[in-house]
């Protein structure tokens, strides 16, 4: 018998890339370029998802955005985070903004829920780690240290499986420019505001809000671990021959592979979603911490 894992939990978080957005303009450039709002960030909220769009509204990056006392770090995937720096840089121009990847510093995750948060942020030398707070998950915590992490640390694949139970979305390069930020939930789970300035791609995702309603939601599900899949693996439904949605994030719980999906809405609460095109593999929703609606 397994037994139950020591409480508070520390997650290797390596496999993010980690870049700083400083200098007089990193508010405004950031509030031109990003889903949303960063003037709502301060030391009561220092976290945020936030997308990166193209002109479309097809998600090219999706950032957890922290804010520090020397400016503000964005966090995601690393093969993301590398291919669309260069494209973000284009936007600086003349404006007081440096972008530079954040250096000597190692990022892990923390799991500290109920009685226990209180006693471990108490242990937390300020000095030299900046603890962030998640803004979706009040148990959980980003660190950022100075040196490596005396703490034993789980794998990243835990970190994605809270995401995944949680219906947090994640974009790797797999799905990058596929989904518009409404497919994975970003206007539910307060990662779009729709009163800000305009950023790339607002007016089509406005448009979906307002005028429309998204074709596609994000739902986790769980299957065997025996069956392999892939994120940016296609997802089908029954009377359909093309692929309905696709897997947007993958990890594994014991005997179980969890994923989110992307289906369409009217497969959100109903109806077979399956693994593959000769639809034999059936895939079994997991309850959402909140209302999705279509």
């Amino acid at each position: 018998m397994n037994s139950s894992p020591e409480i508070p939990i520390y997650y290797d978080l390596s496999e993010l890339g980690i870049t700083s957005i400083s200098g007089d303009d990193a508010q405004p450039f950031l509030q031109g370029q990003l889903s949303n709002d960063v003037t709502l960030l301060n030391q009561d909220s220092p976290h945020q998802l936030s997308a990166y769009c193209n002109p479309k509204g097809r998600i090219l990056a999706l950032f957890h955005v922290l804010i520090l006392n020397t400016g503000y770090v964005l966090l995601a995937p690393r093969a993301i985070m590398e291919k669309v720096l260069p494209r973000l840089k284009m936007f600086v121009m003349r404006s007081a903004v440096k972008i530079a990847p954040l250096e000597g510093k190692t990022l892990s995750g923390l799991y500290a829920p109920g009685d226990i948060k209180t006693q471990t942020l108490a242990t937390v030398d300020a000095k030299t780690i900046h603890l962030v707070k998640h803004g979706n998950d009040g148990d959980r915590f980003f660190l950022l240290s100075d040196n490596a992490s005396e703490q034993k640390l789980n794998s990243g694949n835990d970190w994605n499986r809270l995401d995944i139970e949680q219906n947090l979305p994640q974009i790797y390069i797999e799905n990058y420019e596929a989904l518009i930020p409404q497919s994975v939930n970003l206007d539910i789970v307060k990662g779009v505001n729709f009163k800000k300035g305009c950023f790339p791609g607002q007016e089509i995702i406005a448009r979906v809000k307002y005028r429309g309603k998204p074709k596609t939601r994000m739902i986790g599900v769980t299957v065997s671990r025996t069956r392999i899949a892939s994120v940016g693996d296609p997802v089908f439904i029954q009377g359909r021959d093309s692929a309905a949605g696709q897997v947007i994030n993958v990890a594994n719980k014991g005997e179980h592979t969890l994923l989110s999906v992307s289906v369409p809405v009217t497969h959100i609460t109903e109806g077979t979603v399956f693994l593959g095109e000769d639809r034999k593999i059936s895939l079994e929703r997991i309850n959402s911490p909140y209302e999705i609606t279509a």
